[in-house]
């Protein structure tokens, strides 16, 4: 029997190895997860996990967004039941998961093929072997994103009589395959994960704190990486309050932090690095269509809030394939899709990165939703007053698209937003977009004196 670092708590676990006909096969193959360091607020997904795998499912995906704690969920399952697996495997998907059985599994447990052998000889070769270990055995394939890969894959994960195959992802729906949802945390849970890490919250610091939650979506890894950051730039003195971080957080965004510093981490494969880079690790728009990303770019334009589909069909209606591209995006995990309201979101961790990400294509992606909302609040003055709702729903995404594309000549936009304000009784906020127009012109005017429209657009 052979002993190895656990590198759940750092102590040591028993690696037995078992015969199978000459050949040596360890208990724990591939990787051994890291405990978290603080497991909050999950007890009941771990038993649920448990239940289904044993009773009903034998291939189970835990889904939810980057950083809620999928992984960690699935680690935890890993050491608690380890006892009841005769074998248990780990893996990260890094290009496929075709590619875990034909490379890394073939290699550790010595699966020996023909040189010439076939893709679907090989696999076959995998499944043999592994259907003959002692059962039940549990396969843990850790950040199974790709709709594509699932599809090449899943009817394979579906032969093996002995095993539970558990794996992490923020794909939404597949087929008939069964999902277990990890959606957000309690208050009180994210309140402790903040404690934990950084200090006590006063009665005052606990209002600005759940402003900060609602600022990263309630992001379990993202408030854990704040509360080390602050606790490393606090150290001696407040460099770094809670009030300047929310600041920040509603006005410039995660990704733009005013102080910021490398803190220690288990995140995939960093050690020490900053919350912004984990952030923008967790989520890699070059793996869209460029269809997928320019449609990205509009929900990272509009306001993080529900989205009727009849009015995205009228803000971006001409938007390639534009109904295809919603229910990928959806169900790769990168927007929210209400199926009862019919009904799309963005993500407001996701939103930062693809306006970072997209920068360079943000106008270009966003010109028809942008041409769209102009024509919309102009050819329908005399409707608004009888769709109040859903126009104030406009005016509310022109106001977003005019604080988050601060390049584009939003004037003319701004202009009609306050016509609205005028005709429908809100003259504070009318007087409000007044001043940005002017301001707005004002600067165009500074930057170029010879362009006689700027001058006359200060008129």
């Amino acid at each position: 029997m052979t002993d190895i670092k656990n590198q759940f708590n750092g102590g040591i676990i028993n690696n037995p190895v078992f015969n199978y006909n000459g050949k040596s096969i360890r208990k724990h193959i591939g990787n051994i997860p890291i405990e978290p360091e603080v497991f909050l607020g999950r007890e009941g997904e771990i038993e649920t996990i448990h239940d289904k795998l044993f009773e009903s499912q034998t291939l189970l995906l835990v889904n939810g967004e980057g950083g809620i704690g999928k992984t960690t969920v699935a680690a935890v399952y890993y050491r608690k039941y380890i006892e009841k697996y005769k074998h248990l495997f780990w893996y990260i998907v890094e290009n496929n998961i075709e590619e875990i059985f034909l490379e890394s599994i073939t290699t550790s447990l010595k699966i020996k093929v023909e040189d010439n052998a076939t893709k679907k000889e090989r696999l076959n070769a995998v499944l043999i072997e592994i259907s003959n270990l002692n059962s039940p055995i549990l396969i843990v394939i850790d950040n199974a994103n790709k709709l594509k890969h699932l599809d090449e894959s899943y009817e394979y994960l579906r032969k093996f009589p002995n095993v539970h195959f558990l794996l992490t992802t923020r794909i939404t729906e597949f087929r008939e395959a069964s999902f277990l949802p990890i959606g957000k945390i309690d208050y009180n849970f994210l309140k402790q994960i903040f404690e934990e890490y950084y200090e006590n919250l006063s009665t005052k610091n606990e209002i600005l704190f759940k402003g900060i939650l609602e600022a990263v979506n309630h992001n379990t890894l993202v408030v854990e990486l704040l509360a080390k950051t602050l606790k490393s730039l606090n150290r001696n003195e407040t460099k770094y309050s809670l009030s300047s971080l929310l600041q920040d957080l509603q006005k410039k965004g995660l990704l733009q932090l005013t102080l910021s510093k490398e803190i220690d981490t288990d995140y995939k494969e960093y050690k020490k690095t900053t919350v912004e880079d984990i952030v923008e690790a967790m989520y890699n728009i070059s793996d869209l269509s460029n269809a997928e990303k320019s449609l990205l770019s509009v929900f990272a334009v509009l306001p993080t809030i529900s989205i009727p589909y009849n009015n995205l069909k009228t803000l971006v209606a001409n938007h390639s394939g534009l109904e295809i591209n919603l229910e990928l995006l959806s169900k790769k995990g990168w927007i929210e899709f209400d199926q009862e309201q019919k009904s799309y979101k963005g993500n407001t961790i996701i939103n930062e990165i693809a306006l970072k990400q997209n920068k360079g294509d943000l106008e270009k992606d966003t010109s028809i939703l942008c041409e769209n909302l102009e024509k919309y609040i102009q050819h329908n003055e005399n409707e608004h007053f009888e769709n109040y709702e859903q126009s104030l729903g406009f005016i509310e995404y022109s106001k977003s698209i005019i604080n988050r594309i601060p390049k584009r000549d939003n004037s003319f936009l701004t202009g009609l937003i306050g016509e609205f304000y005028i005709n429908y009784g809100g003259l504070t906020l009318a007087l409000e977009h007044f001043e940005k127009y002017n301001c707005h012109f004002k600067e165009l005017y500074e930057s170029n004196p010879k362009n006689v429209a700027f001058k006359n657009g200060l008129a």
